[in-house]
């Protein structure tokens, strides 16, 4: 299963704001994991980069969305 489809999936289980806290949250999680690779091994490939980045690209969406949309039954996203 690809991001995408879990996204789908949470946002029609949790609804667009809780999904938009997973996606802040994974997108941190996978920092910590990039950051982490990239002292162990320099130069390498680094997986965790790139969901990093597409977990936040992401949560930046489902922010937008949120923020954005009056009639969504008023739920808000905030950064921490």
């Amino acid at each position: 299963m690809y991001n995408q489809d879990i996204v789908e999936a949470m946002i029609e289980k949790f609804g667009l704001a809780r999904t938009a806290t997973f996606c802040q949250m994974q997108s941190y999680y996978f920092k910590l994991l990039a950051l982490e690779f990239a002292v162990k091994r320099p130069g390498g490939i680094n997986e965790y980069e790139f969901e990093r980045d597409w977990f936040k690209k992401k949560y930046d969406e489902l922010s937008k969305q949120l923020n954005h949309n009056e009639n969504h039954e008023g739920e808000k996203v905030h950064d921490y």
